[in-house]
Protein backbone atom coordinates (compact mmCIF):
# COMPACT_ATOMS: atom_id res chain seq x y z
CA UNK A 1 0.00 0.00 0.00
CA UNK A 2 1.97 3.32 -1.38
CA UNK A 3 0.48 5.27 1.91
CA UNK A 4 1.84 2.56 4.31
CA UNK A 5 5.39 3.09 2.40
CA UNK A 6 5.28 6.72 2.96
CA UNK A 7 4.98 5.65 6.96
CA UNK A 8 7.54 3.06 7.21
CA UNK A 9 10.04 5.14 5.37
CA UNK A 10 9.32 8.16 7.20
CA UNK A 11 9.92 5.94 10.43
CA UNK A 12 13.28 5.67 9.37
CA UNK A 13 14.17 9.29 8.45
CA UNK A 14 12.26 10.46 11.60
CA UNK A 15 14.65 7.64 14.00
CA UNK A 16 17.62 8.57 12.06
CA UNK A 17 16.81 12.77 11.88
CA UNK A 18 15.61 12.49 16.16
CA UNK A 19 19.06 11.47 16.66
CA UNK A 20 20.69 14.45 14.68
CA UNK A 21 17.74 16.74 16.40
CA UNK A 22 19.44 15.02 19.91
CA UNK A 23 22.69 15.68 18.90
CA UNK A 24 21.58 19.58 17.69
CA UNK A 25 19.96 20.50 21.27
CA UNK A 26 23.25 18.97 22.80
CA UNK A 27 25.26 21.67 20.48
CA UNK A 28 23.11 24.58 21.59
CA UNK A 29 23.19 23.66 25.07
CA UNK A 30 27.28 23.40 24.85
CA UNK A 31 27.36 26.90 22.91
CA UNK A 32 24.90 28.58 25.25
CA UNK A 33 26.25 27.47 28.13
CA UNK A 34 30.07 28.20 26.92
CA UNK A 35 29.35 31.73 25.03
CA UNK A 36 27.76 34.79 26.29
CA UNK A 37 24.53 36.17 24.22
CA UNK A 38 27.36 38.95 22.90
CA UNK A 39 28.89 35.85 21.09
CA UNK A 40 25.80 33.99 20.51
CA UNK A 41 23.86 36.47 18.35
CA UNK A 42 27.06 37.33 16.23
CA UNK A 43 27.95 33.33 15.46
CA UNK A 44 23.57 32.82 15.25
CA UNK A 45 23.73 35.45 13.05
CA UNK A 46 26.53 34.65 10.79
CA UNK A 47 25.16 31.07 10.38
CA UNK A 48 22.39 31.73 9.61
CA UNK A 49 23.34 33.38 6.23
CA UNK A 50 25.47 30.16 4.79
CA UNK A 51 22.74 27.68 6.37
CA UNK A 52 20.01 29.36 5.04
CA UNK A 53 22.02 29.65 1.58
CA UNK A 54 22.27 26.17 2.24
CA UNK A 55 18.95 25.43 1.92
CA UNK A 56 17.90 27.80 -1.02
CA UNK A 57 20.88 25.85 -3.15
CA UNK A 58 20.83 22.92 -1.66
CA UNK A 59 18.63 20.79 0.16
CA UNK A 60 15.53 22.75 -0.71
CA UNK A 61 15.44 24.00 -4.53
CA UNK A 62 18.19 21.49 -5.86
CA UNK A 63 16.33 18.50 -4.20
CA UNK A 64 13.10 19.87 -5.15
CA UNK A 65 14.61 20.32 -9.42
CA UNK A 66 16.95 17.22 -8.85
CA UNK A 67 14.69 14.37 -7.72
CA UNK A 68 11.55 14.39 -10.63
CA UNK A 69 14.25 14.77 -13.19
CA UNK A 70 16.75 12.26 -12.14
CA UNK A 71 13.72 9.81 -11.29
CA UNK A 72 12.59 10.46 -14.73
CA UNK A 73 15.50 9.37 -16.06
CA UNK A 74 16.11 6.46 -13.82
CA UNK A 75 12.80 4.69 -14.60
CA UNK A 76 12.83 5.66 -18.88
CA UNK A 77 16.54 5.54 -19.37
CA UNK A 78 18.49 3.39 -16.81
CA UNK A 79 20.92 3.43 -14.62
CA UNK A 80 24.06 4.46 -17.31
CA UNK A 81 22.24 7.62 -18.15
CA UNK A 82 20.97 8.89 -14.63
CA UNK A 83 24.69 8.90 -13.26
CA UNK A 84 25.90 10.50 -16.21
CA UNK A 85 23.27 13.36 -15.54
CA UNK A 86 24.32 13.07 -11.30
CA UNK A 87 27.81 13.39 -12.91
CA UNK A 88 26.88 16.54 -14.55
CA UNK A 89 24.79 18.29 -11.56
CA UNK A 90 27.84 17.58 -9.42
CA UNK A 91 29.97 19.39 -11.56
CA UNK A 92 28.11 22.12 -11.85
CA UNK A 93 27.84 22.55 -8.55
CA UNK A 94 31.17 22.79 -7.69
CA UNK A 95 30.84 25.96 -9.79
CA UNK A 96 28.33 27.42 -8.76
CA UNK A 97 28.51 27.03 -4.92
CA UNK A 98 32.46 27.33 -5.37
CA UNK A 99 31.67 30.94 -7.21
CA UNK A 100 28.72 31.86 -4.10
CA UNK A 101 31.37 30.51 -1.43
CA UNK A 102 33.83 32.83 -2.81
CA UNK A 103 31.64 36.25 -3.04
CA UNK A 104 30.17 35.38 0.30
CA UNK A 105 33.68 35.71 1.62
CA UNK A 106 34.48 38.54 -0.45
CA UNK A 107 31.06 40.38 0.04
CA UNK A 108 31.08 39.30 3.71
CA UNK A 109 31.48 42.75 5.60
CA UNK A 110 29.31 44.41 3.00
CA UNK A 111 26.42 41.40 3.76
CA UNK A 112 26.51 41.30 6.90
CA UNK A 113 26.00 45.39 7.30
CA UNK A 114 23.03 44.97 4.59
CA UNK A 115 21.43 42.22 6.69
CA UNK A 116 22.30 42.50 10.03
CA UNK A 117 21.39 46.64 9.98
CA UNK A 118 20.84 46.72 13.78
CA UNK A 119 24.76 45.75 14.35
CA UNK A 120 25.89 49.01 13.06
CA UNK A 121 25.54 50.43 15.77
CA UNK A 122 27.99 47.78 17.96
CA UNK A 123 31.02 47.81 15.95
CA UNK A 124 32.79 44.95 17.52
CA UNK A 125 29.47 42.85 17.14
CA UNK A 126 29.30 43.41 13.36
CA UNK A 127 33.24 42.95 12.53
CA UNK A 128 32.87 39.35 14.84
CA UNK A 129 30.02 38.77 13.03
CA UNK A 130 31.53 39.68 9.30
CA UNK A 131 34.61 37.45 10.35
CA UNK A 132 32.29 34.53 11.23
CA UNK A 133 30.53 34.73 8.11
CA UNK A 134 33.33 34.72 5.77
CA UNK A 135 34.81 31.83 7.60
CA UNK A 136 31.30 30.06 6.95
CA UNK A 137 30.54 30.40 3.51
CA UNK A 138 32.66 27.86 1.54
CA UNK A 139 29.98 25.54 4.47
CA UNK A 140 27.48 25.98 0.94
CA UNK A 141 30.28 24.04 -0.75
CA UNK A 142 30.40 21.18 1.18
CA UNK A 143 26.80 20.69 1.65
CA UNK A 144 25.51 21.46 -1.95
CA UNK A 145 27.10 18.27 -2.76
CA UNK A 146 25.33 16.38 0.41
CA UNK A 147 22.15 17.63 -0.50
CA UNK A 148 22.94 16.26 -4.38
CA UNK A 149 23.71 12.69 -2.49
CA UNK A 150 20.89 12.78 -0.49
CA UNK A 151 18.70 13.45 -3.43
CA UNK A 152 20.34 10.53 -5.75
CA UNK A 153 19.66 8.25 -2.37
CA UNK A 154 16.14 9.41 -1.93
CA UNK A 155 15.40 8.66 -5.65
CA UNK A 156 17.02 5.27 -5.20
CA UNK A 157 14.35 4.77 -1.85
CA UNK A 158 17.26 5.14 0.78
CA UNK A 159 16.27 7.58 3.59
CA UNK A 160 18.39 6.69 6.57
CA UNK A 161 22.04 7.91 6.12
CA UNK A 162 21.07 11.40 4.60
CA UNK A 163 19.50 12.03 7.51
CA UNK A 164 22.55 10.64 10.03
CA UNK A 165 24.60 12.66 8.15
CA UNK A 166 23.29 15.71 9.74
CA UNK A 167 23.87 14.13 13.71
CA UNK A 168 27.93 13.76 12.53
CA UNK A 169 27.72 17.52 11.51
CA UNK A 170 26.10 18.60 14.96
CA UNK A 171 28.45 15.88 16.66
CA UNK A 172 31.47 17.68 14.97
CA UNK A 173 30.39 21.15 16.04
CA UNK A 174 30.10 20.17 20.01
CA UNK A 175 33.50 18.44 19.79
CA UNK A 176 34.66 21.83 18.21
CA UNK A 177 33.08 23.26 21.26
CA UNK A 178 34.84 21.82 23.70
CA UNK A 179 38.38 20.64 22.17
CA UNK A 180 38.92 23.26 19.51
CA UNK A 181 37.87 26.70 21.21
CA UNK A 182 39.89 26.55 25.04
CA UNK A 183 42.90 26.45 22.16
CA UNK A 184 41.99 29.04 19.66
CA UNK A 185 42.96 31.98 22.71
CA UNK A 186 41.85 33.45 26.10
CA UNK A 187 39.35 36.07 24.56
CA UNK A 188 35.73 34.61 24.15
CA UNK A 189 35.42 36.72 20.82
CA UNK A 190 38.55 34.32 19.65
CA UNK A 191 37.17 31.53 21.06
CA UNK A 192 33.94 31.01 18.82
CA UNK A 193 35.72 30.97 15.71
CA UNK A 194 36.43 27.14 16.70
CA UNK A 195 32.68 27.14 16.19
CA UNK A 196 33.33 27.96 12.50
CA UNK A 197 36.06 25.72 12.48
CA UNK A 198 33.26 22.93 13.33
CA UNK A 199 30.64 24.08 10.99
CA UNK A 200 33.45 23.77 8.51
CA UNK A 201 34.57 20.46 9.32
CA UNK A 202 31.16 19.52 9.71
CA UNK A 203 30.26 19.65 6.04
CA UNK A 204 33.10 17.82 4.96
CA UNK A 205 31.75 15.17 7.42
CA UNK A 206 28.70 14.39 6.30
CA UNK A 207 29.82 14.58 2.50
CA UNK A 208 32.07 11.52 3.47
CA UNK A 209 29.71 9.36 5.24
CA UNK A 210 27.32 9.61 1.59
CA UNK A 211 30.19 8.60 -0.56
CA UNK A 212 30.46 4.34 0.46
CA UNK A 213 26.69 4.24 0.72
CA UNK A 214 26.17 5.30 -3.24
CA UNK A 215 28.63 3.15 -4.18
CA UNK A 216 27.10 0.27 -2.68
CA UNK A 217 24.33 1.64 -4.49
CA UNK A 218 25.94 1.40 -8.10
CA UNK A 219 26.76 5.00 -8.37
CA UNK A 220 29.87 5.65 -10.40
CA UNK A 221 30.91 9.16 -11.88
CA UNK A 222 30.08 9.11 -15.88
CA UNK A 223 31.09 11.67 -17.80
CA UNK A 224 29.77 10.75 -21.01
CA UNK A 225 28.20 13.92 -21.54
CA UNK A 226 28.80 16.54 -18.62
CA UNK A 227 28.59 20.51 -19.56
CA UNK A 228 26.08 19.31 -22.37
CA UNK A 229 23.38 17.18 -21.05
CA UNK A 230 20.36 17.87 -22.06
CA UNK A 231 19.04 17.58 -18.69
CA UNK A 232 20.91 19.98 -17.27
CA UNK A 233 18.68 22.78 -18.79
CA UNK A 234 15.32 21.09 -17.13
CA UNK A 235 16.57 21.09 -13.68
CA UNK A 236 17.54 24.84 -14.00
CA UNK A 237 14.86 25.83 -15.19
CA UNK A 238 13.36 24.14 -12.47
CA UNK A 239 15.71 25.20 -9.70
CA UNK A 240 15.49 29.05 -10.51
CA UNK A 241 11.97 29.90 -8.80
CA UNK A 242 12.50 27.40 -6.42
CA UNK A 243 15.26 29.27 -4.28
CA UNK A 244 12.26 31.32 -3.39
CA UNK A 245 9.32 28.76 -3.34
CA UNK A 246 10.93 25.78 -0.95
CA UNK A 247 13.10 28.05 1.39
CA UNK A 248 9.76 30.90 2.24
CA UNK A 249 9.70 29.77 5.90
CA UNK A 250 14.29 30.35 5.58
CA UNK A 251 13.51 33.73 4.65
CA UNK A 252 11.63 34.64 7.11
CA UNK A 253 14.29 33.46 9.51
CA UNK A 254 16.90 35.66 7.72
CA UNK A 255 14.41 38.36 7.69
CA UNK A 256 13.54 38.45 11.34
CA UNK A 257 17.41 38.06 11.59
CA UNK A 258 17.49 42.14 10.27
CA UNK A 259 14.59 43.36 12.47
CA UNK A 260 15.98 41.68 15.49
CA UNK A 261 19.49 43.16 15.23
CA UNK A 262 17.69 46.83 16.39
CA UNK A 263 15.51 45.01 19.73
CA UNK A 264 17.46 44.18 22.62
CA UNK A 265 21.01 42.32 22.81
CA UNK A 266 20.15 38.53 22.92
CA UNK A 267 16.99 38.53 20.84
CA UNK A 268 18.80 36.69 18.56
CA UNK A 269 19.91 34.23 20.17
CA UNK A 270 16.05 33.61 21.93
CA UNK A 271 14.76 33.26 18.10
CA UNK A 272 17.51 30.98 17.63
CA UNK A 273 16.82 28.90 20.63
CA UNK A 274 13.58 28.68 20.20
CA UNK A 275 13.52 28.02 16.73
CA UNK A 276 15.59 24.77 17.61
CA UNK A 277 12.92 23.29 19.89
CA UNK A 278 10.38 23.70 17.46
CA UNK A 279 12.71 22.00 14.66
CA UNK A 280 12.13 19.12 16.69
CA UNK A 281 8.98 18.38 15.49
CA UNK A 282 9.30 20.26 12.21
CA UNK A 283 12.55 18.43 11.46
CA UNK A 284 12.29 15.03 12.91
CA UNK A 285 8.83 13.77 11.69
CA UNK A 286 7.40 17.00 9.03
CA UNK A 287 10.23 17.09 6.79
CA UNK A 288 10.99 13.51 6.91
CA UNK A 289 6.67 12.67 5.73
CA UNK A 290 7.68 15.25 3.19
CA UNK A 291 11.04 13.73 2.08
CA UNK A 292 9.84 10.20 1.81
CA UNK A 293 6.62 11.49 0.10
CA UNK A 294 8.15 13.44 -2.39
CA UNK A 295 9.75 10.54 -4.53
CA UNK A 296 6.57 9.25 -4.00
CA UNK A 297 4.52 11.67 -5.77
CA UNK A 298 6.89 12.39 -8.30
CA UNK A 299 6.90 8.96 -9.71
CA UNK A 300 3.05 8.66 -9.32
CA UNK A 301 3.32 12.23 -11.36
CA UNK A 302 5.48 10.83 -14.17
CA UNK A 303 2.90 7.94 -14.69
CA UNK A 304 0.20 10.27 -15.15
CA UNK A 305 -1.42 8.62 -11.82
CA UNK A 306 -3.21 11.63 -10.38
CA UNK A 307 -5.50 9.86 -8.29
CA UNK A 308 -2.51 8.61 -6.82
CA UNK A 309 -0.59 11.57 -6.48
CA UNK A 310 -3.88 12.85 -4.34
CA UNK A 311 -3.81 9.80 -2.36
CA UNK A 312 -0.21 10.14 -1.17
CA UNK A 313 -0.59 14.15 -0.67
CA UNK A 314 -3.05 13.78 1.90
CA UNK A 315 -1.98 10.79 3.41
CA UNK A 316 1.35 12.94 4.03
CA UNK A 317 -0.71 16.02 5.80
CA UNK A 318 -2.80 13.60 7.65
CA UNK A 319 0.46 12.25 9.14
CA UNK A 320 1.98 15.49 9.33
CA UNK A 321 -1.05 17.46 11.57
CA UNK A 322 -0.67 14.07 13.57
CA UNK A 323 2.52 15.14 14.77
CA UNK A 324 3.20 18.34 14.72
CA UNK A 325 -0.02 19.33 16.38
CA UNK A 326 0.13 17.69 19.63
CA UNK A 327 3.95 18.53 19.45
CA UNK A 328 3.51 21.87 19.33
CA UNK A 329 0.88 21.78 22.20
CA UNK A 330 3.31 20.05 24.00
CA UNK A 331 5.90 22.86 23.52
CA UNK A 332 3.22 25.46 24.37
CA UNK A 333 2.58 23.66 27.92
CA UNK A 334 5.76 22.47 28.99
CA UNK A 335 8.17 25.44 26.93
CA UNK A 336 9.87 26.91 30.04
CA UNK A 337 10.55 23.78 31.83
CA UNK A 338 11.90 22.20 28.94
CA UNK A 339 14.20 25.29 28.28
CA UNK A 340 15.13 24.84 32.02
CA UNK A 341 16.49 21.61 31.76
CA UNK A 342 18.49 22.01 28.08
CA UNK A 343 19.33 25.32 27.90
CA UNK A 344 19.52 26.75 31.66
CA UNK A 345 23.15 26.63 32.93
CA UNK A 346 26.45 28.62 32.71
CA UNK A 347 26.39 31.46 30.37
CA UNK A 348 22.73 31.18 29.45
CA UNK A 349 21.33 31.14 33.26
CA UNK A 350 23.72 34.24 34.37
CA UNK A 351 22.30 36.17 31.29
CA UNK A 352 18.42 35.50 32.25
CA UNK A 353 17.54 34.15 29.25
CA UNK A 354 15.14 30.99 29.84
CA UNK A 355 11.71 33.51 30.09
CA UNK A 356 12.18 35.71 26.66
CA UNK A 357 13.23 32.52 25.11
CA UNK A 358 9.87 30.36 26.04
CA UNK A 359 8.31 33.78 24.36
CA UNK A 360 9.72 32.73 21.17
CA UNK A 361 8.47 29.02 21.69
CA UNK A 362 4.95 30.30 21.99
CA UNK A 363 4.52 32.37 19.26
CA UNK A 364 6.27 30.18 16.62
CA UNK A 365 4.72 27.09 17.79
CA UNK A 366 1.36 28.01 17.07
CA UNK A 367 2.42 27.63 13.39
CA UNK A 368 4.34 24.33 13.80
CA UNK A 369 1.36 22.59 11.75
CA UNK A 370 1.38 25.17 9.23
CA UNK A 371 5.16 25.57 8.82
CA UNK A 372 5.03 21.02 8.23
CA UNK A 373 1.79 21.72 5.62
CA UNK A 374 3.64 23.45 3.27
CA UNK A 375 6.74 21.43 3.41
CA UNK A 376 4.69 18.48 2.09
CA UNK A 377 2.55 20.58 -0.13
CA UNK A 378 5.24 22.46 -1.82
CA UNK A 379 6.75 19.11 -2.78
CA UNK A 380 3.18 18.11 -4.59
CA UNK A 381 3.69 21.24 -7.21
CA UNK A 382 7.58 20.02 -7.82
CA UNK A 383 6.11 16.38 -8.57
CA UNK A 384 3.97 17.77 -11.11
CA UNK A 385 7.86 19.78 -12.35
CA UNK A 386 5.90 23.49 -11.23
CA UNK A 387 7.93 25.63 -9.41
CA UNK A 388 6.16 28.56 -10.44
CA UNK A 389 3.37 28.35 -8.18
CA UNK A 390 4.97 28.18 -5.02
CA UNK A 391 7.17 31.11 -5.99
CA UNK A 392 4.17 33.42 -6.42
CA UNK A 393 2.47 32.39 -3.10
CA UNK A 394 6.51 32.68 -1.25
CA UNK A 395 6.57 36.13 -2.21
CA UNK A 396 2.94 36.95 -0.63
CA UNK A 397 3.98 34.94 2.32
CA UNK A 398 7.39 36.86 2.50
CA UNK A 399 5.68 39.92 2.09
CA UNK A 400 3.46 38.77 5.16
CA UNK A 401 5.91 38.18 7.11
CA UNK A 402 7.72 41.84 6.88
CA UNK A 403 4.05 43.73 7.58
CA UNK A 404 3.39 41.40 10.37
CA UNK A 405 7.06 41.86 11.73
CA UNK A 406 6.73 45.58 11.29
CA UNK A 407 3.08 45.79 13.39
CA UNK A 408 4.10 43.11 15.82
CA UNK A 409 8.14 43.84 16.95
CA UNK A 410 7.07 46.90 19.13
CA UNK A 411 4.43 44.97 21.13
CA UNK A 412 5.78 42.08 21.26
CA UNK A 413 9.70 42.06 20.71
CA UNK A 414 10.97 39.11 19.34
CA UNK A 415 7.63 37.12 20.45
CA UNK A 416 6.26 39.65 17.57
CA UNK A 417 8.84 38.08 14.82
CA UNK A 418 8.14 34.47 15.76
CA UNK A 419 4.17 35.00 15.28
CA UNK A 420 4.77 37.07 12.15
CA UNK A 421 6.34 33.56 10.91
CA UNK A 422 4.16 31.64 11.65
CA UNK A 423 1.25 33.61 10.34
CA UNK A 424 2.92 33.92 7.75
CA UNK A 425 3.50 30.56 6.93
CA UNK A 426 -0.96 29.25 7.67
CA UNK A 427 -1.21 31.95 4.26
CA UNK A 428 1.29 30.02 2.64
CA UNK A 429 -0.17 26.13 3.50
CA UNK A 430 -3.66 28.25 2.81
CA UNK A 431 -3.22 29.31 -1.02
CA UNK A 432 -1.30 26.67 -1.86
CA UNK A 433 -3.74 24.25 -1.18
CA UNK A 434 -6.55 26.55 -3.13
CA UNK A 435 -4.42 26.88 -6.03
CA UNK A 436 -3.67 22.90 -6.20
CA UNK A 437 -7.32 22.05 -5.85
CA UNK A 438 -8.14 24.06 -9.23
CA UNK A 439 -5.52 22.60 -10.64
CA UNK A 440 -6.16 18.81 -9.62
CA UNK A 441 -9.77 18.99 -8.40
CA UNK A 442 -10.85 17.57 -5.09
CA UNK A 443 -8.08 16.57 -3.10
CA UNK A 444 -9.48 14.85 -0.30
CA UNK A 445 -9.65 18.09 2.08
CA UNK A 446 -12.81 16.68 4.15
CA UNK A 447 -10.88 13.74 5.12
CA UNK A 448 -8.21 15.60 6.13
CA UNK A 449 -10.11 17.94 8.18
CA UNK A 450 -12.40 15.12 9.42
CA UNK A 451 -8.88 14.04 10.56
CA UNK A 452 -7.48 17.47 12.17
CA UNK A 453 -11.20 17.98 14.28
CA UNK A 454 -10.22 14.75 16.15
CA UNK A 455 -6.42 15.17 16.08
CA UNK A 456 -7.06 18.92 17.69
CA UNK A 457 -9.76 17.33 20.22
CA UNK A 458 -6.93 14.72 21.30
CA UNK A 459 -4.17 17.25 21.76
CA UNK A 460 -6.67 19.05 23.98
CA UNK A 461 -7.16 16.12 26.06
CA UNK A 462 -3.06 15.59 26.24
CA UNK A 463 -2.42 19.49 26.86
CA UNK A 464 -4.77 19.20 29.65
CA UNK A 465 -3.39 16.08 31.24
CA UNK A 466 0.63 17.38 30.85
CA UNK A 467 -0.40 20.79 32.67
CA UNK A 468 -2.18 18.87 35.34
CA UNK A 469 0.87 16.27 35.67
CA UNK A 470 3.40 18.98 35.57
CA UNK A 471 1.85 21.15 38.28
CA UNK A 472 1.69 17.63 40.76
CA UNK A 473 5.36 16.99 39.28
CA UNK A 474 6.17 20.95 40.64
CA UNK A 475 5.50 19.92 43.60
CA UNK A 476 6.79 16.18 44.38
CA UNK A 477 10.09 17.09 42.67
CA UNK A 478 10.89 20.76 43.51
CA UNK A 479 14.39 22.26 43.10
CA UNK A 480 16.91 23.07 40.32
CA UNK A 481 19.04 19.64 40.59
CA UNK A 482 19.28 18.28 36.58
CA UNK A 483 17.41 15.25 38.01
CA UNK A 484 14.30 17.43 39.66
CA UNK A 485 14.09 19.05 35.98
CA UNK A 486 14.20 16.12 34.01
CA UNK A 487 11.50 14.64 35.91
CA UNK A 488 8.88 17.89 35.81
CA UNK A 489 9.31 17.35 31.75
CA UNK A 490 9.36 13.75 31.04
CA UNK A 491 6.54 12.73 33.97
CA UNK A 492 4.22 15.06 32.13
CA UNK A 493 5.32 14.66 28.86
CA UNK A 494 4.93 10.63 28.95
CA UNK A 495 1.63 11.30 30.71
CA UNK A 496 0.45 13.86 27.80
CA UNK A 497 1.62 11.35 24.89
CA UNK A 498 -0.76 8.74 26.93
CA UNK A 499 -3.73 11.46 27.00
CA UNK A 500 -3.00 11.90 23.58
CA UNK A 501 -3.33 8.11 22.09
CA UNK A 502 -5.99 7.10 24.24
CA UNK A 503 -8.25 10.02 22.78
CA UNK A 504 -7.16 9.21 19.71
CA UNK A 505 -8.15 6.17 19.76
CA UNK A 506 -11.51 6.79 21.38
CA UNK A 507 -12.07 9.46 18.60
CA UNK A 508 -11.08 5.98 16.55
CA UNK A 509 -8.25 8.73 14.68
CA UNK A 510 -7.50 6.81 11.34
CA UNK A 511 -3.78 7.77 11.58
CA UNK A 512 -3.31 5.96 14.62
CA UNK A 513 -4.48 3.03 13.15
CA UNK A 514 -2.43 2.95 9.91
CA UNK A 515 0.70 3.85 11.96
CA UNK A 516 -0.34 0.73 14.33
CA UNK A 517 -0.45 -1.02 11.15
CA UNK A 518 2.56 -0.11 9.84
CA UNK A 519 4.84 -0.68 13.38
CA UNK A 520 2.84 -4.49 13.57
CA UNK A 521 4.35 -5.00 9.52
CA UNK A 522 7.90 -3.60 10.61
CA UNK A 523 9.49 -6.61 11.41
CA UNK A 524 8.11 -8.61 8.40
CA UNK A 525 9.12 -6.12 6.09
CA UNK A 526 12.37 -4.20 4.86
CA UNK A 527 11.70 -0.51 6.16
CA UNK A 528 13.51 0.72 2.47
CA UNK A 529 11.69 0.03 0.09
CA UNK A 530 13.57 0.70 -3.31
CA UNK A 531 11.96 1.52 -6.64
CA UNK A 532 12.05 -0.76 -9.09
CA UNK A 533 14.38 0.74 -11.98
CA UNK A 534 14.64 -1.14 -15.71
CA UNK A 535 17.82 -2.36 -16.64
CA UNK A 536 20.26 -0.34 -18.73
CA UNK A 537 19.49 0.07 -22.57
Amino acid sequence: MRTIRIARSASVVGAATLVSRILGLAREMVILNLFGTHLTDAFYAAFRLPNTLRYLMGEGALSAAFIPVFSDCLHKRGRREAWELATAVLLWLLVVAGGVAAAGMLCAPWIVRTLLAGFAADPEKLALTAGLTRWMFPYIVFVSLVALCMGILNSLGHFAMPSLAQAAFNLTVILAAFFISPLWGAEGGDRVFALAVGVLAGGAVQLAMQTPVLRRRGFRLSFGRVWRNPEIGRIARLVVPALAGLAVYHVNLIVDNLFASFLPEGSITYLFAANRLIQFPIGTFAIGISTVAFPLMASRAVAGDIEGLKEALTYALRLCFFITIPAAAGLIVLGRPIIRLLYERGEFLADGSTDPTYWAVLFYAVGVFCIGGVSVVVRCFYSLQDTRTPVRVACVAVAVNIILDIVLMGPLRHGGLALATSLAAAVNLSILLLLLRRRLGLLGLRRVARSLAKIVLATAVMAAVAWIVFLYAGRAWPGGETAAKALRVFVPLLAGVGGFLAAARAARAPELAELAREFRSRGRNNMNHSPRIPADH
